[in-house]
């Protein structure tokens, strides 16, 4: 593998059908994202559409769902996802720079990202399967918690923005990751997400507690839309 950047996967979202692609980043050079540390990047965005267009439009659907964070890039956007990033990853896949992910064993040992952007489960859980197995830790998150395959209970975090949210998550048997106002108390069952705590000392690559398996992690609000949250 000589480049930074693969083609995981190719196929119709299964949120509403629509063309997709799955693209991994990260296997020679790390991400500029200090939180998560050097952890393969999984990106999933639309096929035929750039994604800034596709947030504009709604066209993003097909890779975000009904997320509670989605929006157009005014402000009642709420996703952290850094768009600047996301162009930069759309325009290298167009100019032909990432190959086809042909050998996920070769990925072995390596720590991965599950949905830098995008809904993990927009895609069948397989395609996940193949690449968690060689993993060293993973860490992942979906807002589709309530409707997604019963397979990715025990691999991903159940994204949730109220308490109410958390314990029904929990009831069903997911561990949640949610975000909160700064003057919000945590519950007593959640920790606060020990990257935020710790800057540049801590990484989701050192922790790894977001793999589903663990506890119910806790955050302030941050990013574009923390203002409006």
């Amino acid at each position: 593998m000589q480049g930074n950047g693969h083609i995981v996967w190719e196929g119709a979202s299964l949120i509403n059908g629509a063309p997709i692609l799955v693209l991994l980043t990260g296997t020679v050079r790390p991400s500029s994202n200090r939180k998560t540390g050097w952890m393969l990047q999984t990106w999933i965005i639309p096929k035929e559409c750039h994604p800034t267009e596709a947030i504009q439009t709604g066209q993003d659907e097909s890779v975000c769902g009904s997320c509670v964070l989605r929006g157009n890039l005014g402000k009642n956007r709420i996703c952290y996802v850094n768009q600047m990033s996301l162009g930069q990853i759309y325009k290298a896949y167009k100019a032909g720079q990432y190959t086809p992910l042909h050998t996920t064993h070769r990925l072995s040992g390596r720590d991965l990202r599950i949905a830098s952007y995008g809904e993990a489960t927009a895609l069948p859980f397989k395609v996940w399967q193949n690449l968690i197995c060689y993993s060293r830790i993973h860490t992942g998150y979906t807002h589709r918690w309530r409707e997604c395959d019963s397979q990715w209970l025990g691999h991903l975090q159940a994204s949730v923005e109220s308490v109410q949210d958390k314990l029904e998550a929990n009831s069903k048997g997911w561990f949640t990751f949610r975000i909160k106002r700064s003057d919000e108390p945590k519950e007593p069952d959640e920790v606060i997400c020990p990257a935020s705590l710790n800057p540049g000392v801590v990484t989701c690559q050192d922790c790894g507690l977001c793999n589903g398996k663990q506890r119910n992690i806790t955050v302030d609000v941050h990013g574009i839309g923390s203002r409006t949250f």
